[in-house]
């Protein structure tokens, strides 16, 4: 994330449109009045974020992935006990034998 961050957030952040001469700047001091976070990228801008939001129940999700998983496994280890019958003969070996399908 931060090679890619490193290698593309610069010259992503920059804008081929010429500098406003009479735009005040804050380098000495604040500037008067809250600019917020706004700017020439407001039309780009959405409301909501879909990362945002999933980071926000990332707990959630890997509670109810985990739930899936365990269920997955309970199912699939359900059907494959079924499948073979244990044999013991006189002399104490043991042999699997699979059982007809259903």
């Amino acid at each position: 994330m931060y090679g890619t961050l490193a290698k593309h957030g610069y010259e992503a952040r920059m804008i081929d449109e010429p500098e406003d001469p009479q735009r005040p700047d804050n380098l000495w001091k604040p500037l008067p009045g809250d600019a917020g976070a706004h700017g020439v990228f407001d039309d780009r801008t959405t409301p909501h974020s879909i990362e945002l939001g999933l980071n926000k129940k990332r707990r959630w999700i890997f509670a109810g992935v985990a739930m899936l998983e365990v269920g997955v496994a309970a199912v699939t280890f359900r059907r494959r006990s079924g499948r073979f019958s244990r044999i013991v003969d006189d002399t104490g070996h043991t042999a699997l034998l699979k059982r007809d399908a259903f």
